[in-house]
């Protein structure tokens, strides 16, 4: 309830990029943190700049960090803040996710992702949730850990209804 609108970076408008530079740019210059609440717990998270010109900040940042989430373009894949977000995550003994982003995006091939992913990590690297698209278009996504599918459903809500018998 602290923020009603969420920004988007690209658009100079996240709320943790509060520099007139990151606005401006559109990119996430420094790290910032914020406190959420969940089931009675406090999370602290820390937004890092994804460009590699800016690993200290990610350096410092995973340094106090008991876990990591390391996003990923799916448009651009694995690049250098990837890998060097990784290494660092290793050297720290820091547990770490993969979110690959955009998988929307018609022109984003998730399976290319996955093998540059396992291509530097191997067996370590598994999906969790798969993209579920019908005539080219994204509607919806799988949950491979559960072997159930969500779809979006037409109508203003944005809602999901269960897919049976999708490829395994």
């Amino acid at each position: 309830g602290k923020v009603h609108k969420i920004g988007e970076t690209h658009e100079g408008a996240a709320t943790m990029d509060w520099m007139a530079q990151e606005q401006e740019r559109g990119i996430t210059i420094t790290s910032a943190a914020t406190t959420v609440h969940w089931n009675d717990n406090r999370i602290n998270i820390i937004d890092t700049p994804g460009f590699f010109d800016f690993t200290g900040e990610v350096y410092e940042a995973l340094s106090v960090a008991d876990a990591a989430v390391i996003v990923i373009n799916g448009k651009a894949g694995v690049e250098v803040g990837t890998t060097r977000a990784f290494d660092f995550c290793k050297k720290y003994n820091i547990p770490a996710i993969a979110f690959v982003t955009n998988i929307d995006d018609e022109n984003v091939k998730l399976k290319d992702v996955g093998e540059q992913l396992r291509e530097y990590y191997g067996k370590q690297i598994a999906p969790l949730h798969l993209p579920l698209h019908e005539d080219g278009k994204f509607v919806g996504f799988v949950n491979v850990v559960k072997m159930q599918g969500r779809k979006y459903l037409p109508g203003d809500v944005p809602v999901f209804g269960k897919v049976r018998g999708f490829a395994q």
